[in-house]
């Protein structure tokens, strides 16, 4: 087995941040329901302010532990490949004041910045 070159993430933003979930972590994607308020947030969840006014995709999420999650994001939503020397480790200044749950990494993707987030690092219940 070889190693692994590059890291697939579920790309979507927040108010023009790219957020990448691991896309392994990630079971499928589809439209939201029309009660949309039932349902989290992603924002809300990873613990993010956002002024987004909707959501429009529902993402199931492979948590810690087994436990999984539907959250609304906004769309579009898109598979990513990003090369091993894109992805960086949190600085630890950062990683010691961070405030998103699951921040694990910080990647570069199209001359952009991505919050990378590790959903194992949660639980639906946190």
């Amino acid at each position: 087995m070889g190693t692994i070159e590059h890291l697939e993430l579920v790309l979507t933003e927040v108010d023009g941040v790219a957020i990448g979930l691991l896309a392994h972590q990630v079971e499928h994607s589809k439209p939201c329901p029309a009660s949309v308020s039932a349902m989290p947030k992603l924002t809300e969840w990873l613990g993010l302010l956002s002024a987004e006014p909707s959501s429009h995709i529902a993402l199931s999420l492979c948590l810690a532990d087994g436990f999984s999650l539907d959250v609304c994001c906004s769309a579009p939503v898109t598979l990513v490949s990003v090369p091993n020397s894109a992805v960086f480790s949190l600085p630890a200044l950062l990683a010691a004041r961070c405030q998103i749950r699951g921040l694990s990494a910080l990647a570069m993707h199209n001359a952009r910045p991505v919050f990378v987030i590790d959903l194992s690092l949660l639980r639906g219940d946190s």
